[in-house]
């Protein structure tokens, strides 16, 4: 009998150790599917947090718009340079047209300056009454209004009355430059005037 009993105590403790394992084990799967829900669901986070919207973006600002810049002054030229310009092409036009040059001279210059700074302070668009200046034997004469010695040379080389071929008279030997900025009249810009002379005042 004691030999049953112990056979029985021995089946009774191996089915509480067969229990116990089993229940470990099952709490062991249980702590195991605990960890990976926890797992998945951190990275179910992750991945929403990848895959949300990005933050919004300032909207572009206009370009600050800039005041509008003065236009640049002209530069105004000396007397020296305005004279050497209009003598230069004055000379190139009569090279182009197989004519010789002509020469600047000093008193042409001091007449017609006085006659082009006369016009420009009455305001008005006249020639000149040579005979009453210095020559007792009139040059012809050539006046424009422009705004710059190039502009001037090309009004003459235009014209169709008879400027342009005044321009390279094969009697023409010398020439003086007048010229001034109207600060009268209707008249804008700068009052030219050339005058030749002529080696027996022929045209």
């Amino acid at each position: 009998m004691n030999v049953n009993m112990n056979i029985d105590i021995n089946k009774i403790i191996g089915l509480i150790v067969t229990v116990i394992s089993i229940i470990g084990a099952i709490i062991g799967a249980v702590q195991g599917d605990t960890a990976s829900s926890s797992i998945s669901g951190n990275g179910t986070a992750q991945s929403g947090g990848t895959n949300s919207q990005p933050a919004p973006q300032p909207a572009p600002q206009p370009a600050p718009k800039l005041a509008p810049q003065p236009a640049p002054k002209p530069v105004e030229r000396t007397p020296e340079q305005v004279r050497a310009s209009l003598m230069r092409q004055l000379n190139e036009f009569r090279a182009s047209q197989g004519v010789a040059p002509v020469s600047e001279s000093a008193e042409l210059n001091a007449i017609a300056q006085k006659w082009a700074e006369h016009e420009a302070a009455q305001g008005t668009f006249n020639h000149s009454t040579l005979k009453c200046w210095t020559y007792t034997d009139c040059p012809h004469e050539h006046i424009a209004i422009a705004g710059d010695p190039t502009a001037a040379i090309d009004v003459w080389k235009r014209s169709k009355d008879g400027h342009r071929e005044g321009m390279y008279y094969t009697t023409s030997v010398a020439v003086g430059h007048g010229f001034a900025r109207y600060t009268a009249g209707p008249y804008k810009g700068m009052w030219f005037v050339v005058q030749f002379w002529h080696d027996h005042n022929e045209r």
